[in-house]
């Protein structure tokens, strides 16, 4: 595969997994944070529409649909 495994080094692998895991880790609150916050400004959103008497949040539901992404 076009590696040499003696100037691979274990201790740099796992120190280099070990900062992405804890990236990872750190993007996964951040998106659930911020997905939750989308959710909570179309609830609010869906509120004031509704107590205005308006039926625009069908109209942007289909335009800002949240896209999940799995991570």
């Amino acid at each position: 595969m076009g590696l040499d495994s003696k100037s691979v080094k274990p201790s740099e692998i796992r120190a280099d997994y070990e900062t992405m895991l804890t990236r990872k880790t750190i993007l996964e609150k951040t998106y659930k944070s911020a997905e939750k916050e989308a959710q909570n400004m179309q609830q609010k959103l869906n509120n004031v529409e509704q107590y205005l008497g308006k039926d625009i949040s069908k109209e942007q539901a289909t335009k800002h649909t949240p896209r999940h992404v799995g991570i």
